[in-house]
């Protein structure tokens, strides 16, 4: 081989070598764009009037029990308590406020599954948490919660103190939203999450936080038949 003839074969053989890389940057980028877009997150939101309490702790009792009972699942804890979030009137004009981005986050594609907590107040949830339901109307027009996952978390001072009254009336209005009822999975398999806060601690309610654990197991078996 000539050395004119060796120069164009190395020359060729860059180029050819070139495009190669180029095809295979542009392979890894798309693969990762494709697993970014296919990431499926569950988010927890805390409606409590106080963060990082016993509604906290039983939330994240849920959420490690998704990711423990299926590692591909991504979760989020939002506290709702920091938050500026004005009082809306449903079918009226909604305020801007911090509650609009979390509204985008949990009607967004990658969001599955949807997992709300509140204390029990004389039998009703805290009015965080009813302004959060009151501010899903302009997602309901569209549907932004169909078939997404729904659970529920309530936490009570007392062992009967409306914990599972309550998680009817939160799975009621979801359920509106055309979402999918997730309830604690066997053995318990009830309504939800029941949780028995005893001076200001669930540590000590084995049985609640089972409920918990249970809940979380559950979404993750509902999260293999949502696309």
């Amino acid at each position: 081989m000539s050395t004119n003839q060796r120069r164009e074969f190395l020359r060729n053989a860059a180029v050819t070598l070139t495009g190669v890389t180029a095809a295979t940057a542009v392979a890894a980028s798309v693969s990762a764009q494709d697993v970014a877009a296919k990431k499926r997150n569950v988010i927890g939101i805390n409606t409590s009037h106080r963060t990082g309490k016993t509604c906290a702790d039983a939330l994240k009792i849920v959420l490690e029990n998704v990711t423990l009972a299926d590692p591909n699942l991504e979760t989020e804890l939002i506290e709702l308590a920091p938050l500026n979030i004005g009082i809306p009137v449903v079918g009226a004009e909604q305020p801007k406020d911090d509650l609009d981005e979390i509204l985008t986050k949990i009607s967004a594609p990658n969001c599955i599954g949807l997992v709300l907590a509140t204390p029990v107040y004389f039998g009703l949830p805290s009015t965080r948490c009813v302004a959060l339901i009151d501010r899903l109307m302009p997602i309901k027009r569209t549907w932004g919660l169909r078939n997404k996952i729904f659970g529920g978390v309530v936490v009570g001072a007392a062992r009967n103190g409306g914990q599972e009254t309550l998680l009817h009336a939160l799975a009621n209005s979801m359920l509106t939203q055309q979402m999918i009822l997730a309830v604690d999975s066997a053995p318990t398999s009830h309504w939800g999450a029941t949780l028995w806060s005893q001076k200001d601690s669930i540590a000590e309610d084995e049985s609640g936080q089972n409920t918990a654990k249970n809940l979380g197991k559950r979404i993750a078996e509902l999260a293999a038949f949502v696309q």
